[in-house]
C-alpha cells in the first residue's frame, strides 16, 4: 500500500547542516556607493619622464602712481593706475628623458567617495557550508509515502481517504534539490567597517596619454615691494610667471601601496542568485500537515 498526497506543508525545519554546491551571483547593480575616510600610502621605485616639454608664460603689469603735495588747504594730488603689459611665452629646449628617483611615504587621504551605478560580475560561489540553520514553509507536491509500500498486520483497506492528518515529528536523513531560484534580493544598505587592504606590488605603471602639469607661481615685483621712487612717481613692474610641462610618457616601476577605509557603505543592491546542488543532510521536521491524502 502506498499513501499519497497532492500538497504537504511543512512548517519548520531544523537544519544541522546544508551543503551548498554553488551558487551563481550576478551580475550586481549598486545604485551608489559610499566609501568615506580612505588612507592611501603609496613607494615608488624609478620613475622615467621621457621626450618633456616645458613652456614658460611671464605676465607683466606695470603699476604707477603720482603723489603731490599741496599746502593747506588744498588736498593733494593722488592718480595712478595698472596696465597691462602683456603676456610673453617662452619655449625652452626639449629637456628629454627625466629620471625621477625612488619616491617614498606618499600619503594620500580621501574624505569621501561617492560613485554612481556601480555594476559587477562576480565568480559562482563553491562548496559553501552553512550550520544551524532554519527553514520555514516548506512545500512539497505529489508525496508518496513510503516509495516501496507499507503493510498493516491484521487489516484489509481496498482504499482510504482521510482530511486533515497531523504528524507530530519525522525524521529525513538526506534531500537534496538541483536547482533554487527567485526573485533577485533587494538590500536597501550594505555596510563594511574599517576595511584594510593588504600590500600591493605593482611591477609597472605606464601613463596612456600625453598630459599637462600646469604651475601658476606667485607674482612678483621689480625692484621690489617699494617699486621705483622718483619722488612725485613711483612705479612698479609686476611679473607673474607660470609653467606648464608636457610630458609625453610616464613610467614609474616597482611600486607599493597599501589602503585602508574607514567606512564602505552600498545603497540599493540588486543581486540575483541561483542555488545548485543543495544538500540537507540531519533534518529534523515539526509540525507536518496533510490536507489530504489517498491510499489505495
Amino acid at each position: 500500500m502506498q499513501v499519497k498526497t497532492p500538497e504537504l506543508n511543512v512548517q519548520k525545519t531544523d537544519l544541522t547542516s546544508v551543503a551548498i554546491g554553488q551558487i551563481g551571483i550576478g551580475p550586481i547593480t549598486v545604485g551608489e556607493l559610499v566609501i568615506n575616510d580612505v588612507d592611501f600610502r603609496m613607494n615608488a621605485g624609478v620613475g622615467f619622464i621621457r621626450g618633456m616639454t616645458v613652456q614658460v608664460k611671464i605676465h607683466i603689469d606695470f603699476q604707477w602712481s603720482v603723489h603731490v603735495p599741496l599746502p593747506w588747504p588744498f588736498d593733494d594730488i593722488n592718480v595712478g593706475s595698472t596696465a597691462n603689459l602683456g603676456t610673453y611665452v617662452f619655449n625652452l629646449p626639449s629637456i628629454g628623458d627625466v629620471t625621477i628617483p625612488g619616491l617614498s611615504n606618499i600619503d594620500i587621504n580621501i574624505p569621501s567617495l561617492t560613485a554612481k551605478n556601480v555594476t559587477a560580475s562576480p565568480n559562482a560561489l563553491t562548496n559553501l557550508q552553512l550550520n544551524n540553520a532554519v527553514a520555514e514553509q516548506i512545500a512539497a507536491s505529489d508525496v508518496v509515502l513510503p516509495s516501496a509500500g507499507f503493510t498493516i498486520a491484521g487489516l484489509t483497506l481496498n482504499s482510504l481517504e482521510t482530511d486533515n492528518v497531523s504528524v507530530p515529528a519525522a525524521g529525513v536523513r538526506q534531500a537534496t534539490i538541483g536547482h533554487v531560484h527567485g526573485d533577485p534580493l533587494n538590500i536597501g544598505e550594505l555596510s563594511l567597517n574599517s576595511v584594510a587592504l593588504g600590500s600591493a606590488t605593482v611591477p609597472t605603471v605606464r601613463s596612456t596619454s600625453p598630459f599637462d602639469v600646469p604651475a601658476d607661481l606667485q607674482p612678483r615685483l621689480l625692484p621690489g615691494a617699494n617699486g621705483f621712487d622718483l619722488g612725485i612717481l613711483k612705479f612698479t613692474l609686476i611679473v607673474t610667471p607660470s609653467v606648464v610641462s608636457h610630458i609625453p610618457f610616464l613610467e614609474i616601476n616597482n611600486s607599493n601601496a597599501t589602503a585602508t577605509t574607514g567606512r564602505v557603505v552600498v545603497h540599493n543592491v540588486t543581486l540575483p542568485f541561483d542555488v545548485l546542488n543543495l544538500t540537507l543532510s540531519q533534518i529534523g521536521i515539526n509540525a507536518i500537515q496533510i490536507p489530504t491524502f489517498t491510499a489505495s
